[in-house]
């Protein structure tokens, strides 16, 4: 399911009170998808969990997981 741009500081705020309540709350990126604004693809890909964008090359490695061994 594509996720429009705006939707994105949506997810990132929700996760932020999550992550006050739980200091120690870590997102593994489950569920990443294709960022759009206006209909258009940005090039960027969405953790639905957490809001934080990827690049191409690190959603491969995240889906692959070894996005640990990129940062």
């Amino acid at each position: 399911m594509p996720v429009q741009f705006e939707k994105r500081k949506e997810i990132a705020a929700a996760w932020a009170i999550k992550q006050k309540q739980n200091p120690k709350l870590r997102c593994y990126h489950p569920i990443i998808e294709k960022e759009f604004y206006c209909g258009t693809p940005t090039g960027d890909y969405l953790c639905i969990e957490c809001g934080e964008a990827f690049m191409d090359e690190e959603r491969c490695l995240i889906e692959h997981h070894c996005y640990e061994s990129y940062q």
